[in-house]
């Protein structure tokens, strides 16, 4: 009441200190942004995503490009357009040839071959150095000469013992060898497919970098037909997309809002009386969580609806009391009316929402704990604004009507609340709450961490992703096993092998571990002495052909020295991982198609471990949220049950009495179970992108359930005429307001649409019907 009188009295005061916030919030607001980086919604400190990271499954790829060109005689094509990419001022490297894309690895094999070829073909090239090999070899490069002398002095020159085979060979065992071999280039189907693999200066979660470094990409492929995918164009998609569903949830949600409460309030000023207020609020919210959070993930989309919907409570229940009470006093004894009366309704609800999704700021998924703390943040401005914005609006607007008679469906439920079948509704809303809780306890939640749910299984970047698993034949989407260095990388090299025989896996490239095992090393060593001396005996057997040996020696000296050569081996061209201080063997293996239900990657994986005669671990984007998903489930069991208790503790205080504060959390009760259920029911997945939509369930019943059991603690004989005209409308803000989302693209932005639409309307049947019978006084139940 003292707040009340005091933004009344000192109204200019109290615009210039609004001024002054909106000002700060002005300026925070060019700071507030939405990264589209969705592993902010993995857990803090979790092993599980530090070894995703540490695999390289998201910095280089974040900052890669892929492009697949199709179209006939690429070949000139390709040339012209590689040239205008290195012209590019946001690319870094681009890989379009077999040489550029192999990197240090095709490098490191052309250097020191025997390392890197398969056993068969240095068996084979065993029995090439022997001195009948050598003898053929001979006779060969001098037909070749004999037959065709301007080609085959070039080549005989180059290449005097025809042993240039084995480099084509080294190419099988990797990714090179899906492309046409015939090419410098990276084609594929026949060559009329290209690959191109771009690297930018930026990561992509810089949006507007990726936006600027595709618009330049595609200004340089025109006339061409490609196809993008990789980070950036991953980047670019999700904010578009989660730019048009902010854009599309507004665009329809708030002139809905506004027509139902002109045709409710029979006025023209009330509806923004409700609206102006929580529009305020959502703007500081937004403007100081630029200052105070930083980025923000795709899931802060949502905050603006669940602000709306929570928000504009406080202001709808504000204004329903302070028309009441205007009807009967002057404006500032009205004002003091309305503050002391809505008071301890709007503290509590205020409080219990805030602890529901405080709840998640002690979680270890960072992204859920900033969106809590962006909400609660909303809502503590929400009730300010109420309490500072309303009162300065509601003293210059003219004085609002008396609140009219409730509509049809408040009557009908007022005279259900007063009839012996209130009794009979209000068990089936139990029974029916009861099952779900029922459900939930037989069947459980399905809760899935995968981060993937917030995109759209038919994406732009799906379908590329789609069409370069049916360009290379294997899903681009591999399963990396991991095993102790203690281990020989043989076992992983053999268990490739016959999971390639028996079509678990489409592609493995396991050169570099095949290179790293002691097996192979003693291979080597076992070559080299059993070809020693062959330069001589190949320079004799050369002799002895009539060719000029010693013009030839450079030609048959450079193969030795290959032969010779031992690799080196450099951090990330190893075969190792670094991690956490150790290291481990590391290998890609990859399925014929994309694998996208869990209980898929679970046998995948499960079949490449057991292929392995040594402990594996296995890791893929996949594997990350099936791994984590039983962390987010604990986690969310812990937050509802620690917020279950805070919220009755403050329900206890604010309503005071004890049967009317377990009376006000019926709605909480049923609203939970009926979701859950039919959640557990339909094996519908709670993941991180809906999982704020059961702490917004808690808040919403609280909110109902405190004003009605308040307002019937004051005396009112029917407060469904009253406060539940109220109720009704906040209800019908939240579901409007979340029955925007449902429209959305994002999958888990319009399953957190669904699953409050329903929740909702449980809360409010349970408010106007099971709350006045349990109030009813014994005599009438």
């Amino acid at each position: 009441m003292a707040w009340a009188r005091f933004c009344d009295r000192h109204s200019w005061l109290t615009l210039l200190g609004l001024a002054l916030l909106s000002i700060g919030a002005g300026l925070g607001l060019s700071r507030f942004q939405i990264d589209p980086d969705i592993s902010a919604l993995l857990p803090e400190d979790s092993d599980e995503v530090e070894l995703f990271k540490a695999i390289h499954l998201d910095e280089d790829e974040s900052k890669t490009l892929y492009l697949i060109v199709r179209g006939d005689d690429l070949e000139l094509a390709l040339g012209d357009l590689v040239k205008s990419l290195k012209e590019s001022p946001y690319l870094d490297h681009i890989a379009a040839t077999r040489a550029e894309f192999g990197g240090s690895l095709a490098s490191a094999a052309s250097e020191a071959p025997l390392w890197f070829i398969p056993e068969e073909t240095l068996a084979q090239l065993e029995e090439r150095l022997t001195p009948a090999g050598l003898k053929a070899a001979a006779e060969e490069s001098r037909e070749l000469l004999e037959s065709d002398p301007l080609m085959g002095t070039g080549v005989v020159r180059n290449d005097p013992l025809g042993l240039r085979w084995i480099l084509g060979e080294v190419a099988q065992q990797s990714l090179l060898s899906r492309f046409e071999s015939n090419s410098a280039y990276l084609l594929l189907d026949g060559g009329r497919v290209a690959f191109l693999r771009l690297q930018g200066h930026q990561p992509a979660f810089d949006v507007e970098f990726s936006e600027a470094l595709l618009a330049d990409v595609e200004m340089r492929c025109e006339g061409l037909d490609v196809l993008a995918t990789g980070g950036y164009a991953i980047a670019r998609e999700d904010s578009r997309r989660i730019r048009g569903d902010l854009v599309s949830s507004f665009r329809w949600s708030i002139p809905l809002l506004l027509i139902f409460f002109l045709i409710t309030t029979r006025s023209l000023v009330i509806p923004h009386l409700y609206l102006i207020p929580t529009g305020i609020a959502i703007f500081w919210t937004l403007g100081y969580a630029g200052f105070l959070i930083g980025p923000m993930t795709p899931l802060a989309v949502s905050a603006a609806a669940i602000l709306v919907g929570l928000g504009v409570d406080f202001s709808i229940h504000y204004v329903g009391r302070f028309r009441e009470e205007r009807a009967r006093h002057e404006f500032t004894r009205a004002l003091e009316i309305t503050q002391g009366a809505t008071g301890r309704s709007l503290l509590g609800c205020w409080m219990t929402s805030s602890v529901a999704f405080l709840s998640f700021a002690l979680g270890s998924f960072s992204g859920l704990r900033d969106l809590g703390l962006l909400l609660a943040l909303g809502l503590t401005l929400a009730l300010f604004s109420t309490w500072t914005v309303l009162p300065l609006l509601l003293k210059v607007t003219p004085r609002p009507a008396p609140p009219a008679p409730p509509g049809p469906l408040l009557r009908f439920f007022s005279r259900l609340s007063r009839s012996n079948s209130a009794r009979y509704a209000s068990l089936t809303i139990l029974v029916l709450a009861s099952t779900g809780w029922l459900v939930v306890a037989s069947k459980g939640v399905n809760v899935d961490a995968d981060p993937r749910h917030l995109r759209p299984v038919e994406s732009v970047v799906s379908r590329s992703l789609l069409s370069l698993e049916q360009t290379l034949g294997f899903s681009p989407e591999g399963v990396t096993l991991l095993m102790e260095t203690d281990e020989s990388p043989q076992l992983l090299v053999d268990a490739a092998r016959s999971l390639l025989e028996d079509g678990t896996v489409t592609f493995a490239d396991t050169t570099l571990l095949s290179a790293r095992a002691p097996e192979r090393a003693q291979k080597v060593e076992s070559f080299r002495r059993s070809t020693e001396g062959w330069t001589d005996q190949g320079l004799q057997a050369l002799s002895e052909q009539g060719l000029n040996a010693e013009a030839l020696r450079a030609g048959v000296e450079q193969f030795a020295t290959r032969f010779e050569a031992n690799p080196s081996w450099t951090e990330g061209d190893d075969g190792l991982l670094h991690w956490q201080g150790g290291v481990l063997w590391r290998a890609s293996l990859h399925p014929p198609i994309a694998l996208t239900t869990r209980d898929a990657r679970g046998e995948f994986r499960s079949a490449l471990q057991a292929a392995v005669q040594a402990p594996t671990r296995a890791m893929d984007p996949g594997a990350l949220g099936d791994a984590i998903g039983p962390q987010l489930e604990a986690e969310l069991r812990g937050s509802i049950l620690g917020c279950a208790l805070i919220v009755a503790l403050v329900i206890a205080a604010s309503v005071g009495r004890l049967r009317a504060g377990w009376v006000a959390m019926t709605p909480v009760v049923c609203g939970l179970g009926v979701v859950l259920g039919l959640l557990a029911h339909l094996g519908w997945i709670i993941h991180p992108g809906n999982l704020l939509a059961l702490p917004l369930l808690i808040g919403l019943g609280v909110d109902d359930g405190l004003y009605m059991v308040n307002r019937y603690l004051e005396g009112s004989s029917d407060p469904i005429q009253t406060t539940g005209v109220d109720v009704w409308r906040t209800s019908v803000a939240t579901a409007v307001g979340f029955g925007s989302l449902i429209t959305a693209e994002s999958p888990a932005i319009a399953s957190l649409g669904a699953i409050v639409l329903i929740g909702t309307a449980t809360c409010f049947i349970t408010t106007v019907v099971l709350i006045p019978w349990l109030l009813r006084p014994r005599s009438h139940a």
